[in-house]
């Protein structure tokens, strides 16, 4: 059973391999995760909202809702973070 970055070490070797690996890493973390972390936002929304939670000054504007989420999950992770 070989993995795809070991197809991809078979098949092209040596620097062409690794300039490979590097840009599939980039095109999977980048994009991909920031779509994840959109879905995740517009969750996050969109159960504030029915909840009625997060007043906000403007509440036509789900983007207060958002930056209250994200300053509320995103202080743990960052300090546990170094510790792993």
């Amino acid at each position: 059973m070989l993995t795809d970055a070991a197809f991809t070490e078979l098949r092209y070797g040596g620097a062409t391999a690794a300039w490979l690996r590097g840009i599939k890493a980039f095109l999977f973390a980048v994009p991909i995760n920031c779509i994840g972390i959109g879905y995740a936002f517009l969750a996050m929304a969109k159960v504030s909202e029915a909840l009625g939670l997060a007043p906000t000054p403007r509440p036509d504007s789900p983007c207060w809702r958002l930056w209250g989420c994200w300053c509320w999950c995103t202080p743990p992770p960052a300090v546990s973070g170094p510790w792993w």
